[in-house]
């Protein structure tokens, strides 16, 4: 008897299961305006630029399933707005 596992990407955009994201950045790239973007709690190096006309939700802090958000993701890098809105949760910039 064997079993496969199939693990959930880092990052992704809310309701879009099947869509595989490893960074936040790219993860914006493909959001629409009103998006939310929900990363594990997990560590990424990274620098954001959020330069669209759009407004997202950054989430950080998810269990491995994305069921619930009780801790922090961590960003190693610069986060930059120069356009639209972003709503950060549970993220730490280091």
């Amino acid at each position: 008897m064997s079993a496969a596992f199939t693990l959930l990407p880092p990052v992704r955009l809310a309701g879009l299961t099947s869509a595989s994201f490893t960074a936040i950045g790219e993860t914006y790239a493909a959001a629409q305006d009103g998006a939310t973007i929900q990363a594990k709690a997990v560590g990424f190096t990274e620098n954001l630029l959020f330069d669209r006309g759009i407004a997202v939700t950054l989430s950080g802090g998810y269990d491995g399933a994305y069921g619930f958000s009780s801790g922090y993701t961590t960003v190693s890098g610069d986060m930059t707005i120069t356009g639209g809105t972003v709503v950060v949760e549970n993220l730490v910039l280091q």
